[in-house]
C-alpha cells in the first residue's frame, strides 16, 4: 500500500512536469508527436507563450527604433543611445535557446551578437562561446574589461546585448540591472524565493530606468494557472510568518 502511493506521488508529478513542458513549448514534450526538428520559427510559433514575449520585445524595439530615446549612465556622465535590455527567464529547454536567438534575428531583425545565452551548458554571445557568464553580463550592461588596466570601459550600443536569455545561472552572482526594463518569466519556479531572487537581479539600485516590468505570461486552462497560484499562496503564508507585532516584511503580494 505504501509502494503504491509512493507511485501515485510519483505519477502525479510526472504528469505535473509535462503539463509546464506543453505549456511552455510543445516541441519539449516527447509525445508531442513532432518529427523533424524545428525552425527558430517553427519552434516560437508553436508556443503561444513564447510568440507573445515575441511580440513584446518587438515592440520594445519598435518603440526605440521610431522615438529613438538616450539613457543617462550618471556614473560616466554620458548618454548611451538605444534600446533598453530585456531578459527572457526560463529553467527548461534550454537546450532550444538557440532557437530563441535565432527567431530574435531572422524574424525581429536583431543584430546577432544583440542576443546573449547565459546558461549552465554554455555563455555566448550571438554564437561566440565564452567560458564565463559575467563576460555576457558585462555586454548586456554595456561595458567590458580593459585587459590592460582592469577597469571597465563603455560598449557602444552597436556592442552591447539588447536581449538577454538565461536559465537559472543567471539567479545569482551575478548583476543585470543597468539598462534592463523588462523581466519575462516564462517557467515558474516553485519556490517563492527563488522568483524574488531572479527579479532581483534587474530590479534593485542602478538601473536607469525609474521602473522595471516583470512579465510573466500564463496560458489559460492548464497547469500555469495552477502554478501561479501555489506560488502566490506560498508567499501569503510566508508573509503571515514574518508578521510580528503589527510590523510586517513582505516578501511579495504582487
Amino acid at each position: 500500500e505504501e509502494g503504491a502511493k509512493i507511485g501515485a506521488g510519483v505519477r502525479r508529478l510526472q504528469c505535473l512536469m509535462w503539463g509546464r513542458q506543453i505549456a511552455l513549448n510543445p516541441y519539449l514534450f516527447k509525445c508531442s508527436g513532432f518529427k523533424e526538428e524545428p525552425t527558430g520559427k517553427m519552434y516560437v510559433e508553436a508556443s503561444p507563450k513564447l510568440l507573445y514575449v515575441m511580440k513584446c520585445i518587438e515592440s520594445v524595439k519598435e518603440y526605440t527604433e521610431k522615438n529613438k530615446p538616450r539613457i543617462y549612465n550618471a556614473k560616466d556622465k554620458v548618454f548611451i543611445g538605444g534600446m533598453s535590455g530585456q531578459i527572457i527567464y526560463m529553467n527548461y529547454g534550454v537546450s532550444a535557446f538557440p532557437l530563441i536567438r535565432d527567431y530574435l534575428v531572422s524574424e525581429l531583425g536583431f543584430n546577432i551578437n544583440e542576443i546573449g545565452i547565459i546558461a549552465g551548458s554554455g555563455n555566448y554571445i550571438g554564437k561566440k562561446k565564452y567560458e564565463n557568464k559575467q563576460s555576457v553580463a558585462n555586454a548586456f550592461l554595456g561595458r567590458v574589461i580593459n585587459e590592460e588596466s582592469g577597469e571597465y570601459e563603455l560598449l557602444s550600443d552597436e556592442k552591447r546585448v539588447k536581449v538577454l536569455i538565461g536559465s537559472e545561472s543567471i539567479k545569482e552572482g551575478i548583476n543585470l540591472q543597468d539598462f534592463s526594463s523588462v523581466l519575462y518569466n516564462c517557467f515558474l519556479d516553485f519556490n517563492p524565493t527563488d522568483r524574488i531572487q531572479l527579479e532581483g537581479r534587474l530590479w534593485r539600485q542602478g538601473n536607469k530606468f525609474g521602473n522595471v516590468r516583470v512579465v510573466t505570461p500564463l496560458m489559460a486552462d492548464c497547469i500555469d494557472v495552477f502554478m501561479f497560484q501555489k506560488l502566490e499562496d506560498k508567499t501569503e503564508r510566508i508573509n503571515q510568518i514574518w508578521t510580528r507585532n503589527g510590523q510586517v516584511n513582505d516578501l511579495d503580494t504582487t
